[in-house]
């Protein structure tokens, strides 16, 4: 907030003039009307499965990223993925019967949450609230809000999210672990992260892969006695 309100009063003041939020749209948007048949059905399942995929990725990232930085919240309950993804899955069933984005777990928004002291449900409720207000009150004002300085509170918490020990303990991780993790941290600056995360993940299953074909090999056959 400090950062967005130093954005806005330097950029007036020097007179600095960059791409704002703009206008905003706060009535509930009517009730889709579509149609279903089969070759729409057909024609729909490969980019319907890819966003599942990818939001369900991004979701398990983001309790991943809660449970790490829980810190001195000790008390906050772990997450439980199953239900996360049931309660993604139905609100975005929701949001498709109007036309609206598809909604996925923000890794930045949940860590200033656990930062901020939030450990229960309460504090989702409060920061729904609270962007509620901003977005009816002070519409105004987020309008004139410069699409930069968005960027760069999303790339100030994208680096508070690195867990810089991971470097340090590069040289004593398994070599399949660092494989992984300098595979994913390289191809996300050159492709995108669910690109990345997908191929992390192969490095294990190629790891597994390897040793059952390697165990089947080791395995000794039994000799018929005469």
């Amino acid at each position: 907030m400090i950062g967005i309100i130093a954005a806005v009063s330097f950029g007036s003041l020097f007179g600095w003039h960059d791409k704002e939020v703009g206008a905003l749209s706060l009535s509930l948007p009517p009730l889709a009307n579509f149609t279903w048949s089969p070759a729409d059905t057909l024609q729909m399942i490969p980019s319907a499965l890819g966003l599942a995929v990818v939001t369900s990725v991004n979701l398990l990232i983001t309790s991943r990223v809660v449970e790490h930085f829980r810190g001195r919240h000790q008390h906050l309950k772990r997450s439980d993925a199953d239900r996360e993804l049931g309660a993604y899955g139905i609100a975005n069933l929701t949001a498709g019967l109007f036309g609206a984005p598809f909604s996925v777990g923000i890794p930045a928004r949940s860590l200033a949450n656990v930062r901020c002291g939030g450990s229960t449900r309460l504090s989702n409720f409060a920061h729904a609230g609270f962007i509620m207000l901003f977005l009816t009150a002070g519409s105004q004002l987020v309008e004139h809000i410069p699409i930069s300085a968005l960027a760069g509170v999303t790339a100030w918490m994208g680096f508070c999210l690195l867990d810089w020990s991971t470097w340090s303990r590069l040289p004593r991780m398994r070599r399949t672990d660092a494989v992984a993790f300098l595979l994913t941290v390289s191809s996300v600056l050159v492709v995108n992260a669910a690109i990345s995360v997908a191929l992390g993940c192969s490095v294990y299953a190629l790891r597994w892969l390897y040793g059952r074909l390697t165990q089947g090999q080791a395995t000794p056959h039994a000799i018929p006695q005469s």
